[in-house]
């Protein structure tokens, strides 16, 4: 009497175990499996579909057994398929945490500003499909799951859609990837897609402003793509309106206009910090390009620890109060961007 694990698919082959067990392996290596969105299975069934239908037509068998084979082997290519797209999807697209599909940390808060209609504290965790909507006096400073940073200013409404990306309603935000992720702004108005960067997106009516002070962006309208590059010190602004591109211009990556990012965060933790910390810092939230004169400059930044508070002084003023400490000083900029600091030799 034969038994249940001797039990076969009408169309299995005898000696044809060996291609099960490779696919059960594989399914095994998988691991566990999330249960996938049924948005993301329809897209990957018709997908896979597709692929399936563009096969060639297969020729008549010479016999009944190839047949079969033939049979076997394109439909378990198909779920294999099917398989591997679902495991790659799991394994790329945004996984939810474990504290309720976190997408992101609240760094700083300030006036009207609500997330999932809440006024948010710093810490709180911002979760999937969430709003954040700030008046006038509002501003806010988020740390995307990627490592992106997000700043927000006041009137502005936006939803995260996920780790990679957010819709922006109306108003304006400023992003810095600083290489350590990647994110897309939808907008009424085409898709902007950072490649590894610093900007700000202004959405006002029927008028996109994307802004780029480094690296680069893309802006996806219908079938056209514009791309918004910075150079050594200078940005690139482009404007846009239902139309398509209507404006492009240079911008210094000094200029006052990124001014207002600065009341969009928390007060840079000094206490305990280096200079040379600081200086990067600084250097990075005013456009500047931070070097030394030398490695001995560069080693007394590092060593120099750090105490007490900043005052309300912003980027080249704040960074002379702090230098007035130590035995550095700034050489440059007067009205460039390069920021180097060397040893001052006064007595």
């Amino acid at each position: 009497m034969s038994t249940g694990d001797d039990r076969r698919s009408p169309d299995a082959l005898p000696g044809r175990e060996g291609d099960d067990d490779d696919v059960r392996r594989l399914l095994q290596a998988a691991g566990s499996r999330t249960e996938l969105p049924e948005a993301a299975r329809q897209r990957i069934y018709t997908a896979t579909a597709a692929v399936f239908d563009d096969l060639p037509a297969i020729p008549a068998p010479l016999s009944g057994s190839t047949g079969r084979f033939r049979r076997y082997a394109l439909v378990a290519g198909w779920i294999l398929a099917f398989g591997l797209a679902a495991l790659i999807y799991r394994q790329t697209s945004s996984p939810p945490t474990r504290l309720g599909h976190e997408l992101a940390e609240v760094i700083f808060a300030a006036g009207s500003t609500m997330i999932a209609g809440r006024s948010p504290t710093s810490g709180g965790r911002v979760t999937m499909d969430t709003t954040l909507r700030t008046g006038e006096d509002g501003r806010a400073h988020l740390r995307l799951a990627s490592g992106v940073e997000l700043r927000v200013d006041g009137k502005t409404e936006l939803v995260l859609v996920d780790t990679q990306s957010l819709r922006l309603s109306y108003g304006r935000i400023y992003v810095d990837t600083a290489q350590q992720g990647s994110i897309r702004v939808l907008t009424g108005l085409g898709e902007v897609v950072d490649v590894g960067t610093q900007f700000a997106i202004e959405m006002n009516g029927r008028r996109l402003d994307v802004l780029v002070r480094d690296g680069a962006v893309r802006v996806l309208q219908a079938s056209t793509q514009q791309v918004a590059r910075a150079e050594e010190g200078s940005g690139e602004a482009l404007r846009f309106d239902d139309r398509g591109l209507i404006e492009r211009r240079r911008m210094p990556s000094t200029h006052a206009y990124w001014r207002w990012i600065d009341s969009a965060r928390a007060d840079y933790p000094l206490e305990g910090g280096t200079l040379h910390d600081y200086l990067s810092w600084s250097a990075r939230e005013c456009g500047l390009a931070l070097s030394y004169s030398g490695q001995a400059s560069e080693h007394v930044a590092r060593s120099a620890k750090l105490h007490g508070d900043l005052t309300d002084a912003v980027c080249i003023a704040a960074i002379d109060e702090i230098l007035m400490t130590s035995r550095l000083q700034r050489v440059s900029p007067a009205d460039g961007y390069r920021l180097v600091i060397d040893f001052d030799d006064a007595d």
